[in-house]
C-alpha cells in the first residue's frame, strides 16, 4: 500500500508539472493540491506556491510560499532530499 501511495504522489507531481508546461494553471493547481495532501513537505509546498501564483491566486501563493519557508527552516541540516530523486 505504501508503494501505491508513493506512485500516486509521483503521478500527481508529474501531472502538475506537465500542466504547468502546457499553461493549464487550473489543472496544475488541482494536481498540486492533491500532491500536497498526499505528501506535505517542502517540495509540495513549493509546487503549490508556484501553481497558485501562475493561476493568479496571490494570497494562496504567499501562504504556500510561507509553508515552504517553514519546511526549510525546520530542516536542521540545511539540506533536503527528495524521495523521487
Amino acid at each position: 500500500m505504501l508503494h501505491a501511495v508513493w506512485q500516486m504522489c509521483r503521478r500527481m507531481r508529474q501531472r502538475c508539472l506537465i500542466e504547468l508546461r502546457r499553461g493549464d494553471f487550473t489543472r496544475a493547481l488541482e494536481h498540486a493540491q492533491q500532491y500536497a495532501a498526499l505528501r506535505p513537505g517542502e517540495d509540495s509546498a513549493q509546487l503549490l506556491a508556484v501553481s497558485h501564483l501562475l493561476a493568479g491566486h496571490r494570497s494562496e501563493a504567499l501562504a504556500a510560499a510561507n509553508a515552504h519557508r517553514r519546511y526549510r527552516s525546520e530542516n536542521t541540516c540545511g539540506d533536503s532530499q527528495e524521495l523521487s530523486s
